[in-house]
């Protein structure tokens, strides 16, 4: 099962599992909802509107089926502001969600470029080792394809690898045992580039996938240590497990379009691509983290931007969206059977948002949450 295709508004013809729509200032509709959302800071400025944020949540939640959950993290420098709210019935009723887990999806893309950066101002690896370097076999192509082109979605790699339904493949739990065996597989075979590699952008799961399994080999370490010890440890990221088993009594139900419950995604040898599980108040470090870091790792993941048309550029990780009176605005989604989510964040002005949520990326209304993450991130930015 495919996650996180790109928005038909920036990359591909694909809405169904959409990355970061551009800047908008357009306001969801509003309901006329008695519900109040719990609020558990109170340091953000008193210009900021709560109750127009609080509007935009409940007329986006109100869509979904009963069980829906969101967790909304409002950043602004060090002060943070969590909103959470469930619909149970059809009432959306106040919850405290921010240390609830959530699937991630492909915000996980986000976390292993920063690895990359990491292990590349340490002189481990560089960005423009071909993969070859760091795997013990030869995959097609693979003296061509560099770890940036991997990064940055510009590797010709297709979207999946062409055997990743094989054999006894769960379909409702795709990467589980998707393995190393299974990806050099596919590498060694006669695949084919969708395009050289650095001449077009092509979202690939696979691609990102793959660099955290070269990162783990240039390590000399598996891939969830070396993001536990680089990232969650560092960061205080202690409910952000990469293996569902360490997940807790905290973890949402994730469900499918109508509703119902669906299976937890597991991964291997593709865990780069989307197997981070978090909640708001980890990923509220994480976010901060990157919006002050001043070691060169997140500038080196804006570095060489790939232009997908006058606004929107790919970074390694980020994509890059120029935003009112020329802003520079970071963002990405995730979307999985039973979760989605959307970050974005204005680094100049220390302003940001997050977002976790059981919705499936398989409903229709689920590409209204770039939206939501764009105007609650506006609010921020106007007040």
């Amino acid at each position: 099962m495919p996650f996180d295709e790109p928005a038909v508004t920036i990359h591909q013809n694909q809405a169904v599992f959409p990355e970061c729509l551009y800047f908008k200032a357009m306001r969801l509709p509003l309901l006329l909802l008695s519900t109040i959302l719990m609020i558990t800071s109170e340091r953000l400025t008193a210009q900021f509107d709560r109750n127009e944020a609080t509007d935009l949540i409940e007329s986006f939640l109100i869509e979904f089926p009963e069980g829906s959950e969101i967790a909304v993290a409002l950043v602004q420098g060090d002060s943070t502001l969590h909103l959470g709210c469930a619909k149970q019935g059809s009432d959306i009723n106040n919850v405290d969600n921010r240390h609830a887990q959530f699937e991630i999806g492909s915000l996980t893309k986000v976390f292993t470029a920063s690895l990359l950066a990491q292990l590349a101002l340490q002189g481990e690896v560089a960005f423009d080792d071909p993969i070859n370097k760091w795997l013990d076999y030869t995959a097609l192509h693979g003296d061509r394809i560099t770890l940036h082109h991997l990064a940055n979605h510009t590797s010709g790699l297709p979207r999946l690898p062409n055997n990743l339904f094989g054999g006894d493949a769960d379909p409702l739990n795709p990467y589980k045992d998707y393995n190393e065996r299974d990806l050099q597989s596919f590498l060694e075979s006669d695949w084919q580039l969708l395009s050289e590699p650095g001449l077009n952008h092509g979202y690939s799961n696979l691609g990102v996938g793959l660099l955290g399994t070269i990162l783990a080999k240039a390590s000399g370490e598996s891939f969830d240590m070396l993001m536990q010890e680089n990232i969650f440890d560092p960061l205080d990221m202690g409910a952000s497990p990469m293996d569902r088993s360490k997940a807790t009594s905290m973890l949402v139900q994730g469900l499918s379009a109508m509703g119902t419950p669906t299976s937890i995604w597991d991964f291997d040898a593709l865990a780069g691509a989307g197997a981070i599980h978090s909640s708001t108040a980890d990923m509220v470090n994480f976010l901060q983290w990157q919006m002050r870091e001043s070691d060169g790792i997140v500038e080196s993941l804006l570095e060489a931007p790939f232009a997908l048309n006058s606004r929107v550029s790919a970074g390694r990780g980020w994509l890059m969206v120029q935003g009112q009176a020329g802003r520079q605005i970071l963002c990405h989604n995730g979307a999985t059977m039973g979760y989605s989510s959307s970050i974005s964040m204005d680094r100049e002005a220390d302003l940001g948002v997050i977002i976790l949520s059981n919705i499936s990326a398989f409903h229709p209304r689920m590409g209204q949450m770039e939206a939501l993450c764009f105007n609650l991130l506006k609010l921020l930015i106007d007040q």
